[in-house]
C-alpha cells in the first residue's frame, strides 16, 4: 500500500529534544523537513535533504545556552521495496549548557514506500 504525503514523525532524540519530521513530495521527489525543539522552544531553522542533498554534517543549532550539534543527518527516501529513514549521529548538552549527551546512528523517523 502505497504511503499518502505529507507524513509527519516527532521522537525523542536525547536530553529533553525531540524531533520532528516530515516527509512530503516537491517536484516529484520524496523531502524531509527535520526540525528540533524542545518545551522551550525550537532549535534553529528546520534542515531541509532529498535525494538531490541527502545530509548534511557539522551544523549546530541553539536554543538559549542547550547546543545541539550533529555531526552528520542522513535522509534515505524510501524508493521499492526499501523503508526511507532520516538517521543522526551527534551531542546535546542540557538546557544549562553543559552534560554533553553522545547519540549515534539514531533513527528518528521511518516510512515505507
Amino acid at each position: 500500500m502505497a504511503t499518502n504525503y505529507p507524513i509527519t514523525q516527532t521522537n525523542a532524540l536525547v536530553q529533553t529534544i525531540a524531533s520532528s519530521v516530515t516527509v512530503a513530495i516537491a517536484n516529484g521527489m520524496q523531502t524531509a523537513q527535520i526540525s528540533f525543539s524542545t518545551a522551550a522552544g525550537s532549535f534553529g531553522p528546520p534542515i531541509t535533504l532529498s535525494p538531490l542533498q541527502t545530509s548534511a554534517v557539522n551544523v549546530t543549532l541553539g536554543l538559549d545556552t542547550q547546543k545541539l550539534n550533529l555531526a552528520k543527518i542522513t535522509f534515505t527516501p524510501a524508493f521499492l521495496a526499501t523503508n526511507g529513514a532520516v538517521q543522526c549521529t551527534g551531542n546535546a548538552t542540557d538546557a544549562n549548557g553543559g552534560n554533553p549527551v553522545d547519540f549515534a546512528g539514531r533513527t528518528i523517523a521511518t516510512w515505507q514506500p
